[in-house]
Parts: C-alpha cells; structure tokens; sequence
C-alpha cells in the first residue's frame, strides 16, 4: 500500500473503527473506500482503521528526505560528495522495521540507527519522539550528532544510485538538434567546441570517458537544479551511440561564453587595461555564485580562474561546479593532477573536501585576479607548497592590491579551515570593501 503521513493528531472513535495517530506518524494506506473515496482504510502499528485523507498527504511531500529501502551503499553515494550537514534517512537494512539517519559530517558520513522504544522513535535512549519528521525538526536544532542536520537530500521516484537516467528524462537533447563546430580547447574530461542548439551559441563539452557516463549523468542532474546567473548555465545532455553497440557516449551542452576563461581575459589584458573595479566585480560574481552553491551543499572542489568564463557583457561565471569532483575521485593515487597550488591542505592530504577548502581556494583565486593571470606560488616548486604552507608561509600581497582585499586572502588561508570565513560572511564583506574603495 502507499505509506502517507499524517497531517494532525487525530483521535479515532473505536465504535466507528477509526484509526487514531499523532501529526507526522507513518501511515500504510491499505485500501480506498468505493463508496465515499474521501475515506479509506490504514495501518498503523500494528492496527487497522479509517481515516479521512484529508488528514494526509504523500509522504514524498512531507518528508522529503526519507528515501525507502536504498542500501547503505547507494545512501553514502548520494551523500559522499555533499557539505557537511547533509542527510537523508532509509529503512534499517539490519534490523527489519527499523530506520537509519544517514549524515554527512565533515570527516565521514555518519549511520545511526533509529530504533522504536516504548512507541517512541530514537536514536540514543534518551530523546523520545512520536514519529520521524519529530525527531529530524529536533536534529535540524540541537547538535547532539555528528553536527546539525542542514541539507536534506529529497527522494525522486525511481532514483537508484547507479542509474540517474530516468532524472535525466528532461535534460535529454536530441543530437540532430546540435551542430557541432570547431574545437576550442581541450579540458579535463575531453574536447570542449563551440556548437548551436536551437540557433544559440553553446559550448559541447565531449565527455571521452565511457567508464564514467553514470558518474556525470548524476553530475548533469546536480547541475540543472542549480540556477544562479554566476553559475554556467546547463542546457542539456546529448548522447552519442555508438555503432553497432548499445554504449553510448556523451556530450555537455551549456551556455556559450565567448570572451574565455577568466585567467586567459587577466593575461591578455592586464593591468593596463583592467581597473581594481573591473577586477573586484568579477570577485564579487564569483563570491556570489560560491555562496549559492554553499547554501545548496555543493563543494566544487576545483576553483580556479582557468574554471571560471567571461560571458560577452563581462560578467564572471563559475564552470565545472557539478564535475570537479569526477578529477578528484580519478586521481587518488595521482596527486599530480589535482592543482596542488590551488588546493586546502586538508584536501591533499586526507581528500577531506568541503565548503572551507572552496574558501581556501577561493582566497588562490583572488591571489591570481590581483595579480593578473600570474600563477600562484611563483618560485616554488609544486613539491615544496605543501610543506611551505605547513611552515606558515602565505604567498605576499600582489603590486597594487588593496589592503582591504588582501586581508580576506589571509583569512582564507587559515591552515585551520574551521577558522575560514564562509561564502556569505565573505560577500557582504566584498560589498562593504566596494563601496569604500569607489568612495576614495
């Protein structure tokens, strides 16, 4: 039967056979009435009765996050890649009946068992709830796990961890409808061309790994329910067959940027060219897409100016933010490639990537924005940064920077990452340092 919760506390009349339950308990709807179908008949622990299905809604509705009977398995793979806080809860694989609040702090993701005593829903013995949506509104407030539930991970209907093609049903564009032009540059996960759908410009980005189709569908979908007008836009995902087989291949079609990367725009401009304004306001659109994507708990694990593009009216927006992580999972035991220069040092040496290792990151970037394109940690060798940074060494102020500006890269490298300013904390400090340096 269909599993709703309930909306209100309702006592029912046992001469009338009708069933009683608290606001938010589980109910196993078992059959509609045919005679009068605002009735129909439930179960709830163990009892049957009648209740009116106004008092009830979908559970998809009102918990979102309670995603069924996905293994322990296919629950770490939604969450592994998510900003500490976030969670899901799943039927108890180990014991029958039971459930399992799956959380990702900021070392590992977290399995605790909820377990009925006395009636009552619980974690540790000592706080009682009447029913699930009690006992997650309590985690979202006290901190007595891991830390705070924050971001609920929502359940879509046919979702399995290794298959995200029937969410991808929309994104789907039909390859006759994209005319591929010339190649304009190579990135991480294959040839990037210009191209048009529809008869607008798009960037294709060709992804050249078959082994990982999965892997960036479910990145594809991550992305297109992200909307932010510093963020590359995601239009649609083409899938290429390849003859005579039922594998396919595919392509990335987003938004079209046509003045490039924001590195290759500081160094073929420079100073002479670009005011301390020009180059505060493409900061702050970065700011403002990474403080979007740290209140949806997305890490992006790879910022960089070579990640972000200029669009044709100057404005910065932040590319790959769904697909970085694809780089880092290929190169665990490759730390060649991952950009030793840009990354936290939690991150290089325990792949322990978050929010704060974006700031860390962040902070990099601004370091190559002031310094017009020039690459971070100049006169050090790749080998020695790491040690370097252990030892206290921040990079010095670029020529020309304001203070104001440099002061934030030296928050930024907290080798604390606890210590780190957030996204949000960092924009309304960039707007204050705006209006002050248009006021001199």
């Amino acid at each position: 039967g269909t599993e709703v919760t309930a909306l209100v506390k309702f006592e029912g009349r046992s001469e009338e056979r009708e069933l009683s339950f608290e606001y938010g308990d589980l109910i196993k709807i078992t059959k509609i009435i045919a005679k009068d179908p605002q009735w129909a008949l439930g179960e709830l622990r163990g009892k049957q009765g009648y209740l009116l299905l106004k008092y009830v809604k979908s559970k998809t509705i009102t918990m979102p996050w309670f995603h069924d009977n996905i293994t322990r398995e296919q629950a770490e793979f939604l969450l592994k890649d998510l900003s500490e806080g976030s969670y899901l809860m799943r039927e108890s694989t180990h014991y029958p009946g039971d459930f399992t609040l799956c959380l990702k702090s900021d070392v590992k993701i977290e399995n605790y068992h909820i377990k009925l005593l006395n009636k009552k829903f619980t974690i540790d013995d000592e706080h009682l709830f009447n029913n699930l949506i009690e006992l997650v509104e309590f985690y979202t407030k006290n901190d007595h796990l891991a830390c705070l539930l924050k971001y609920p991970i929502k359940f879509v209907k046919k979702r399995e961890a290794s298959d995200y093609q029937a969410l991808l049903d929309c994104l789907w564009i039909d390859e006759s409808a994209v005319k591929l032009g010339r190649e304009i540059g190579i990135g991480e996960f294959g040839a990037v061309y210009r191209g048009s759908y529809k008869e607008t410009d798009v960037a294709i980005k060709k992804i050249k790994d078959r082994t990982t189709v999965d892997e960036f569908l479910k990145e594809a979908f991550v992305m297109s329910t992200l909307s932010h007008p510093n963020l590359v836009k995601l239009i649609g995902v083409v899938k290429h067959y390849i003859p005579n087989s039922e594998k396919f291949e595919i392509s990335l079609v987003t938004e079209f940027m046509p003045k490039g990367s924001l590195l290759d725009y500081l160094t073929s401009r420079g100073r002479n060219i670009l005011t301390k304004k020009e180059l505060l306001e493409f900061v702050i659109h970065i700011c403002d897409a990474m403080s979007y994507l740290e209140e949806k708990g997305i890490v992006h694990r790879d910022l960089a100016a070579s990640n972000v593009l200029i669009s044709k009216d100057d404005i910065a927006k932040v590319s790959d933010f769904g697909l970085a992580k694809k780089i880092m999972d290929d190169n665990r035991s490759n730390s060649g490639r991952i950009r030793i220069k840009w990354t936290a040092p939690e991150a290089i040496k325990e792949k322990l990537y978050s929010n704060k290792s974006d700031m860390w990151s962040f902070g990099i970037l601004l370091w190559e924005i002031f310094s017009y394109g020039r690459v971070p940690y100049p006169k050090i060798p790749v080998s020695e940064v790491l040690s370097q940074i252990e030892h206290g060494y921040q990079m010095e102020k670029p020529d020309g920077c304001p203070d104001e500006i440099y002061l934030l890269m030296k928050e930024t490298w907290h080798y604390d990452r606890t210590l780190r300013p957030t996204f949000s904390q960092t924009l309304k400090n960039l707007h204050k340092i705006k209006a002050k340096i248009l006021e001199s």
